[in-house]
C-alpha cells in the first residue's frame, strides 16, 4: 500500500494532529481547495493507527495532544516511516522548542499564529518536490536517533 507518486495533488494525503477543531476545520478546508486530502486526529495514538494504515505524503504535528506530546509523536511516526516530511506548529515561540523540534526530525517549525495560506503553500511545494523514491516504504529501524534537517 504505497504512496504513488503521479504528480496529481488528489494523489497526496496530509495527516493533521491537532487539538484545535477550529484550527484544523480551517486547515483542512485550506487543502481541499488545493484537490489535497487531508485526515485529522486529535490524539497521538489515533494519528499512529492512521500512519500505519495509510501513507501520508506530509504530517503536521501540534506540540499538544490529548495522550502525549507532538515530539513523543514524531518520535513514532520516525519509526514507522523516516522520510515522511513532518511539519510542527507549536505556540511557545522559546527557541529550545525549535531545537527541539528540528532534533526530532521536522523540517518546518511553524510558531502560531500562523497564516493557513503558508502551510498550504508548504504542502504544495513538499508534494511538488516529491521524488518517485519518496513513495517506497522506508521504515526505520527503531526510535534512535533522527536528522535535525530540515477527513476525520
Amino acid at each position: 500500500m504505497g504512496r504513488r507518486a503521479s504528480g496529481h495533488q488528489g494523489d497526496f494525503r496530509i495527516l493533521i494532529a491537532d487539538t484545535d477543531a477550529d484550527w484544523v476545520k480551517t486547515l483542512v478546508t485550506g487543502f481541499r481547495r488545493r484537490g489535497l486530502v487531508a485526515r485529522h486526529a486529535t490524539r497521538g495514538d489515533h494519528a499512529i493507527r492512521l500512519a500505519r494504515a495509510h501513507r501520508f505524503s506530509l504530517v503536521m504535528v501540534d506540540v499538544t495532544l490529548e495522550d502525549m506530546t507532538g515530539y513523543e509523536l514524531v518520535n513514532y511516526l520516525k519509526a514507522i516511516d523516516r522520510r515522511i516530511p513532518l511539519v510542527m506548529t507549536i505556540g511557545d515561540h522559546r527557541a529550545e522548542c525549535e531545537i527541539q523540534a528540528r532534533q526530532a526530525g521536522v523540517i518546518y517549525y511553524a510558531p502560531k499564529p500562523i497564516e493557513v495560506s503558508r502551510l498550504v503553500a508548504l504542502a504544495s511545494r513538499v508534494i511538488a518536490s516529491a521524488s518517485p523514491a519518496d513513495f517506497e516504504p522506508a521504515l526505520a529501524p527503531g526510535l534512535a536517533s533522527f536528522g535535525t534537517d530540515i477527513e476525520r
